[in-house]
């Protein structure tokens, strides 16, 4: 009664939560991510190249009596440190954390190593365990507690991303390893089994025999392998908690003062989306510390270097002029020791593409640097950087990068997180999203609406496609042919007017295999000459299924984003960057990810999921040469056949392939269609 109560309450809160965001946005709504797409394209980049990005060095023990156990996931990932930790699900980014102690964190979530989710089919309410970021094997044989051992770390739920529920938890366990049992052969070649009892003083196992033995090789020894629960910290109702914790946790129990000690993490999330977020910093394991030794000597950057170009992350190099170069740069960086630092450097350098440094300045320190750093552990100092950049000339070029770094010296117990590096790149299209999204935004799947986000050209310019991020949040949309349309409107004081342009019905086809790596859809329009001043592109959802775009949270263009599901436009009550890109240029500049070409070739598939048969039903005349191919997602064909072309519809049998998603591709002469799949028990 109790359970099914708290379930009820849950639900209830839970209820209203979504019902108060509801009439507060009137139609839009921030939902969770369904995959990665940073995995994605570094595993799609393996598969490609036959690069193997994640290789622990499982041999060699970190021997605690000469080092420490010490990580900041400053790396920038996407993958954890291999000379320390064993497995790769965590992501190790910079673009997830709110305020972490040092740039760069360990995200848990519901998605694998490839950045697909674990289970499709898992329930969106459901939490089971996802995420595992396991340590190498740690030599403590030679200590005990009087040595004083603590591992420290610090969590976030949820930071950029989104909130774990009370379901939801992360969790620490230390390895233990058992000697479990021996069997012993007598003369007699009768077997005697015991359990030991270990001996911490005589560092051996004492066997209660009823006789006397002596264990042979050929004897035969069990090991046995626990994982003890040690810590953990459930999720929350409220979505803003996204406060930082550290936590200390004592090394004591003398079962663990062995060679074959291990830690490691693992949270419980929904496994069929890329959701309920937790981030870990400062994993920290060493002797001769105490429950009050918290602090690091460590003075390290906080985000990532900005865009130098405002407002937008990125613009066609034909539209920039220096209006659109910032006057100046702000980064952020925390002391993370109580003593203060009088002496830390910025320098700041920018390189054009050949290396040549154009402007290379050192701000030097000053007497609020000093004071700044006392104030407490979770304040930052924030640098401007003193120099008038829209006064740099750049050389005359279609795409140009600047380099910039910027380093706060070289005191600090941790160097890798001193130094940031930003390379500004000038394409053909207009982008205020850094290229990586932390959320999505998406109309209400009951109201039909539009989605609008306003850009500026400075330049007459033809219009020749728009990139969208599509996310297939719990259901998958480009089955629904023609779901939206694109349209372009006319400014009209600040939101968007008179309509410029309607397009045909379009899917929202999502990471197709043809187009992979790139998470971008490109949806060629017909030339639309712009004339300089702004305008809004975006879409008109027709289909009662919901259309989710993915959103940067690094950036914020909020001001910029309106949505209309009642006949009124409204500026999102959100903050991020929609990840729509208005594609600029010739024809030819545009040439890229095109968006799923029309034919008259149709296939539907069913039942989707499936377990061991396939229905494929399509369109074709008899002189049609059919043929089908089933591919995973790293795009290995998996099975193939021909067709007959004399029927609608084929069966394929699929009892022999393995859990999970798939796409099935039909050819018939310079026409091919695809459709994904889910393959279940």
């Amino acid at each position: 009664m109790m359970i099914k109560t708290l379930i009820n309450n849950r639900s209830l809160i839970v209820l209203f939560l979504l019902l108060s965001n509801l009439v507060f946005s009137q139609g839009l709504k921030e939902v969770p991510l369904h995959s990665n797409q940073v995995l994605i394209s570094k595993w799609e980049e393996a598969k490609n190249t036959k690069a193997y990005f994640f290789r622990p060095h499982i041999s060699a023990a970190i021997d605690l009596n000469t080092t420490q156990f010490l990580d900041d996931f400053s790396n920038n990932g996407p993958f954890p440190d291999t000379t320390l930790w064993l497995d790769c699900s965590v992501f190790v980014n910079r673009n997830y954390p709110v305020a972490p102690p040092t740039i760069g964190v360990a995200t848990f979530d519901g998605v694998n190593s490839h950045g697909y989710p674990y289970n499709f089919q898992a329930g969106i309410t459901s939490s089971q365990v996802a995420d595992t970021l396991t340590s190498k094997r740690i030599l403590l044989n030679l200590k005990t507690p009087a040595d004083s051992i603590y591992l420290s770390f610090y969590c976030q739920p949820q930071g950029r991303g989104n909130s774990p529920e009370p379901a939801d938890s992360l969790v620490l366990e230390f390895r233990e390893t058992r000697l479990d049992s021996v069997h012993i052969n007598d003369t007699l070649g009768v077997i005697h089994q015991n359990v030991p009892i270990w001996n911490p003083t005589q560092q051996m196992f004492n066997f209660a025999m009823v006789d006397s033995f002596i264990v042979h090789s050929w004897d035969s020894v069990f090991i046995k392998e626990v994982w003890q629960h040690m810590w953990s910290s459930p999720g929350s109702l409220l979505p803003s908690d996204s406060s930082w914790k550290q936590v200390m946790v004592p090394i004591t129990d003398t079962a663990f003062f062995k060679s074959t000690f291990q830690f490691r993490f693992k949270n419980y999330a929904t496994i069929s989306g890329n959701g309920d977020q937790w981030n870990l910093d400062n994993v920290y394991l060493n002797k001769s510390r105490h429950i009050n030794d918290t602090i690091l000597q460590d003075v390290a950057f906080v985000y990532d270097l900005p865009s130098l170009l405002h407002p937008y992350y990125s613009m066609p190099w034909r539209h920039y002029d220096t209006a659109f170069m910032k006057h100046s740069l702000i980064t952020y960086y925390r002391n993370n020791d109580l003593a203060s630092y009088p002496n830390v450097t910025r320098v700041y350098s920018l390189f054009d593409p050949s290396g040549d440094v154009i402007f290379s300045n050192s701000p030097g320190d000053s007497k609020n640097d000093t004071s700044y750093f006392l104030t407490g552990y979770f304040d930052y100092n924030i640098a401007a950087l003193p120099m008038i950049l829209d006064t740099i000339t750049v050389p005359s070029a279609y795409k140009f990068e600047i380099d910039i770094s910027s380093t706060t010296g070289n005191s600090n117990i941790i160097h890798q997180n001193d130094t940031l590096r930003h390379v500004q790149s000038f394409s053909n299209y207009f982008a205020y999203d850094d290229g990586t999204a932390e959320s999505a935004f998406a109309l209400d799947a009951t109201l039909i609406g539009e989605l609008a986000e306003k850009f500026t050209t400075t330049v007459p310019d033809t219009l020749q496609a728009i990139d969208i991020y599509f996310n297939p949040l719990w259901h998958d949309a480009s089955l629904y042919e023609g779901a939206f349309n694109l349209r372009i409107w006319a400014d009209a004081g600040g939101q968007p007017g008179a309509l410029l342009y309607s397009g045909d019905p379009s899917t929202p086809w999502y990471n197709q295999l043809e187009y992979a790596p790139d998470h971008f859809k490109r949806f060629h329009i017909p030339p639309h000459f712009m004339s300089p001043g702004s305008f809004f592109i975006g879409f008109f959802q027709n289909t009662s299924q919901e259309l989710s775009i993915g959103v940067d949270k690094n950036t914020n263009s909020q001001d910029k984003i309106y949505y209309n599901t009642t006949g009124t436009w409204y500026n999102s009550p959100y903050p991020g960057s929609l990840m729509m890109r208005p594609v600029f240029g010739t024809q030819a500049e545009c040439t890229g990810v095109a968006e799923q070409p029309k034919n008259s070739l149709s296939l539907t598939v069913y039942p989707n999921p499936a377990n061991d048969k396939l229905f494929l039903k399509f369109n074709s005349s008899k002189s049609d040469k059919l043929s089908y191919s089933i591919m995973d997602m790293f795009g290995r064909t998996v099975a193939a056949n021909q067709l007959s072309g004399n029927n609608s519809e084929e069966t394929v049998d699929i009892s022999s392939l393995s859990e999970g998603v798939y796409f099935v591709r039909l050819n018939s002469g310079q026409n091919t269609t695809t459709t994904k799949f889910i393959k279940i028990k």
